[in-house]
Formats: structure tokens, C-alpha cells, sequence
């Protein structure tokens, strides 16, 4: 029991202990970090002995929105070469980041610096669509999922360093 302490993590790290497992694992990291809290909250699994909980869950490796993940790695080359050179300004001007609107729900913010001029929104967003679902059936899907749950935006904003 953590007695209603927080402790921020990162990388969260997991070992499977469980006889009924057929693999063992030690220390698998999941590109995830958060908050622990011991704090009881009445919930049906804490009645069931599960009383450690994780909120704030955000990762460092992917997107995640609808319940699908996609590589952070995978968009670098996107966002400092491909979007500057088709639609003006330079590395640095672009940034995707995870945010949840007011429902809850998680989307998916292109960033772009405002001393972009003459931007095409919604050719810059068909643009992002078409590279995220670049390479295999399943990226093509998550693009499509995606876009027609309306998980992208774009905000005219300076991207940031940190956790805003």
C-alpha cells in the first residue's frame, strides 16, 4: 500500500509474476509514465485488492488516441523536413502533441508557429493523414479512425518544450 501517497514514474516498468503466464518478463518498459497513488477511491477493484492506482498516464513514445498507438519516431521526418519544405517555415514550427478537449476525449494538436503564412489548413491536415497512414494496412486504418473520429486539429500556436 502506497497510504495515500503520489509518486511520479517514468518509465513505468513491468515483471510478470503470475504461474498461469506462459512468458516471464522483467522490467518491460511500455514507453508510458504517470502518477501512483495510494489514495482509495471505492472502486470495485479496489474492493477487489487492487489498491495501488495510475493516473496521468501520458507517453513519451507514441500518439495514442481512439485506443491505437503510433510511433513518435516515425513523425520526425514529417515535422522538421516534409511540412516545412511543402508548407512554409522551418524545423522547429511543427509539433504533435496529445491533448484532451473538453469531453475528455484525446486529440491529436499539430502545432504550427504563426510566422507560417498562408497556410492550407485543411490540405496541411489531408497532408498529415496520408503520412500517418504511410507503410501498412494497420497505419492506414489508425489515419482513417482517426480522421473521421476528428481527432485532428490544428491550433496557430508556438510549439513548446515540456509538459504543458
Amino acid at each position: 500500500s502506497l497510504d495515500d501517497t503520489n509518486l511520479t514514474a517514468g518509465p513505468f516498468l513491468f515483471t510478470t509474476l503470475a504461474p498461469w503466464y506462459p512468458y516471464f518478463q522483467l522490467n518491460v518498459e511500455n514507453g508510458d509514465d504517470g502518477t501512483i497513488a495510494g489514495e482509495p477511491c471505492g472502486c470495485a477493484l479496489e474492493a477487489a485488492g487492487y489498491t495501488v492506482h495510475l493516473h496521468h498516464i501520458r507517453s513519451f513514445e507514441k500518439l495514442t488516441s481512439e485506443g491505437m498507438n503510433y510511433q513518435y519516431g516515425d513523425l520526425y521526418d514529417l515535422l522538421e523536413r516534409i511540412l516545412p519544405s511543402e508548407f512554409g517555415g522551418g524545423p522547429g514550427d511543427y509539433q504533435l502533441v496529445e491533448e484532451e478537449d473538453g469531453r475528455g476525449q484525446t486529440r491529436i494538436t499539430l502545432f504550427v508557429h504563426p510566422a507560417v503564412r498562408n497556410l492550407d489548413e485543411h490540405r496541411l491536415l489531408a497532408r498529415l493523414r496520408s503520412t500517418l497512414g504511410e507503410g501498412s494496412r494497420n497505419r492506414r486504418f489508425i489515419a482513417w479512425l482517426w480522421h473521421d473520429s476528428g481527432t485532428f486539429r490544428i491550433k496557430r500556436e508556438p510549439p513548446y518544450a515540456g509538459v504543458k
